[in-house]
């Protein structure tokens, strides 16, 4: 008795199971999309040569943390080649903050805030199937930081988080656009 039961109830189940998963269809990865990439060495036409190292590191990382793709140390193994050009930095005065200390003789500090922005270009060059001519793109990144400390100290902390500011926006631009189609 529940062998035809089950029979008799299993078209249901069917019915019900398709209806479910109606809106969703199987589809077959396209072999085009991009499964690595690779970051080429910055080109740094500026005078600061941290800037290169900061770049490239922070651009792995990004892509690394973002995961749609593997990132790959030898571009020849890789779908996509990231291709970054330092254009330039600018470091400039924007404020001043006054500081009391809690001391009897109650002095006053002044400290100085500083702006730094870092221009990049970048373009994906990836194989002929996915893009003939690559499109070249500008961003810039900004840090602000004071010097309280030592102005160099935190000088190169505010370079490498334009840096990262910047790269932050390349991986955006990189993955929400069709510039590089990365499989989700």
């Amino acid at each position: 008795m529940k062998l035809s039961y089950l029979l008799k109830l299993s078209p249901i189940v069917i019915l019900v199971f398709l209806s479910a998963c109606a809106h969703y269809h199987l589809v077959k990865p396209d072999k085009n999309d991009v499964q690595s990439i690779a970051i080429s060495n910055p080109i740094n036409l500026t005078n600061e040569p941290r800037l290169s190292n900061y770049l490239k590191n922070n651009l792995t990382e990004l892509f690394m943390f973002e995961g749609t793709a593997t990132v790959k140390r030898d571009a020849s193994q890789a779908n996509c080649i990231v291709n970054t050009k330092i254009l330039s930095y600018e470091s400039q005065g924007i404020g001043e903050t006054r500081i009391s200390s809690s001391d009897d003789d109650q002095r006053k500090y002044r400290s100085t805030i500083f702006r730094v922005s870092v221009t990049i270009e970048y373009y994906a060059s990836c194989t002929e199937k996915y893009l003939a001519d690559p499109v070249k793109h500008i961003v810039t990144g900004n840090a602000d930081f004071t010097e309280l400390v030592d102005i160099d100290v935190v000088r190169k902390d505010g370079l490498n988080r334009a840096i990262n500011d910047a790269c932050q926006k390349i991986v955006s631009n990189s993955i929400n656009t069709n510039e590089i189609t990365l499989t989700r």
